[in-house]
């Protein structure tokens, strides 16, 4: 990670521990519960392993045109299994929130 990506998932960690945080409903078919029910965690216990990532666990975008610029994107093992976690942050219209656009096992 470079000096800027570093700054962006700090205030992303800032965001979420004053619970400006959500998971991206997608129209893609794909369910993050069912997702996260695969790894064996809820969805605080995501938040949890968000929150405990760090500069190690950090992934090149493979497709950093899918959701523009400013997404970061980290691979982990969670129970055992590889996954992939890939965070943005987003106006929602009444301020800034961190946004979990994928939370899955990697595939």
């Amino acid at each position: 990670m470079n000096q800027e990506q570093i700054r962006l998932f700090s205030k992303m960690k800032k965001l979420i521990n004053q619970k400006k945080k959500r998971f991206l409903v997608r129209n893609d078919g794909t369910d993050y519960v069912a997702d996260l029910l695969e790894l064996g965690i809820s969805e605080e216990e995501a938040w949890r392993e968000i929150l405990n990532l760090n500069n190690y666990f950090y992934y090149p975008d493979p497709k950093p045109y899918y959701y523009g610029s400013g997404a970061l994107t980290f691979k982990k093992q969670i129970n055992g299994l590889d996954t992939y976690i890939k965070l943005k942050i987003e106006d929602n219209g009444d301020g800034e929130e961190t946004v979990c656009l994928s939370f899955h096992r990697s595939r």
